[in-house]
């Protein structure tokens, strides 16, 4: 069973080791093994190793589904070299920057979300907030609002009102978040 704490200094840093352990000489497959501790039964990298060996690497930061990004593209850059003959250190520099790339997508996404998260936190608890402000200035909104038919009207349209407003904020940050990713996936980040 894996880990789930990042022990290591992330999984660029971790190409960017394999990059220097070929440019001085190694191999691609014995750099792999030195990097996750272990010998391999076969001299062939594959996906599950590639992954293991970025999961060994990997930071706080990073989540399981960009690690499984950084392994497919260090995947993709062990086939290049072996079935293109591509030298294995270029391919493994691409790879890094791409990955450099999404890493810094992911954080411009995280900061330009941050504000409307905000927002829509503030705003959902405006409600609330106004309620306990109308009790203690004696306003007695909340017996208005459970004991008369307009008060009853009033929260029932209100809590509608608010639960859709939540739940359209939900779908649009979903959509805009699923839209950036397949974005990304078509350009190859």
């Amino acid at each position: 069973m894996r880990d789930n704490q990042g022990s290591g200094a992330g999984t660029i840093a971790g190409l960017a080791t394999l990059s220097s352990m070929l440019r001085c000489g190694g191999n691609l497959v014995e750099s792999v093994e030195v990097l996750t501790g272990r010998s391999f039964a076969t001299r062939t990298l594959t996906l599950n190793r590639c992954y293991e060996v970025m999961w060994k690497c990997h930071s706080r930061d990073e989540n399981p589904e960009q690690i499984r990004m950084v392994a497919m593209s260090l995947s993709a850059a062990y086939r290049l070299s072996e079935e293109l003959g591509c030298e294995a250190a270029r391919c493994i520099d691409a790879a890094a920057a791409a990955c450099r790339r999404a890493h810094q997508v992911d954080e411009l996404r995280n900061k330009a979300f941050s504000m409307p998260k905000a927002t829509v936190k503030l705003l959902s608890a405006l409600p609330i907030a106004a309620m306990a402000v109308a009790e203690l200035i004696g306003v007695r909104a909340l017996s208005f609002l459970f004991s008369t038919m307009p008060g009853l009207i009033c929260l029932t349209l209100g809590s509608l009102c608010y639960i859709l407003g939540v739940l359209w904020m939900h779908a649009l940050a979903q959509a805009d978040h699923t839209d950036s990713v397949n974005a990304l996936q078509r350009l190859g980040v």
